[in-house]
């Protein structure tokens, strides 16, 4: 995809970064959009992005909405591919992950999120 950066976004490796940090684009836009699309989520859920980089992005995501979201889309799938190839290549590695992940929940020491 062929979209011209701006100040707050840089293409880097064929991914979008947000200023200088290595926070994606989708990252930062997927904060915004569980937090009510409110900027300030970006800013809490990654203590490293400026306010001006924050609302940059959202600017940036807006004025590229349909092409972004189509690369999203593209990037989710294949994160899954790849996720489904590497647990069918290693399947008691996850098998014990989740043991381990089940045994500290219900200990209390972590809580499932969403």
């Amino acid at each position: 995809m062929a979209i011209h950066t701006v100040e707050h976004i840089q293409e880097r490796d064929g991914d979008y970064f947000v200023g200088g940090s290595r926070v994606t684009l989708a990252s930062a836009i997927a904060a915004w959009l569980q937090g009510g699309e409110r900027a300030e989520s970006i800013i809490e859920a990654f203590p490293s992005i400026t306010r001006a980089d924050a609302y940059g992005a959202i600017a940036f995501y807006l004025d590229h909405r349909q092409e972004l979201d189509r690369l999203f889309a593209e990037q989710e799938r294949e994160f899954e591919r790849q996720r489904a190839e590497s647990q069918a290549a290693n399947p008691e590695f996850y098998a014990e992950m989740r043991r381990r992940i089940g045994a500290l929940r219900a200990s209390g020491a972590i809580r499932k999120t969403t």
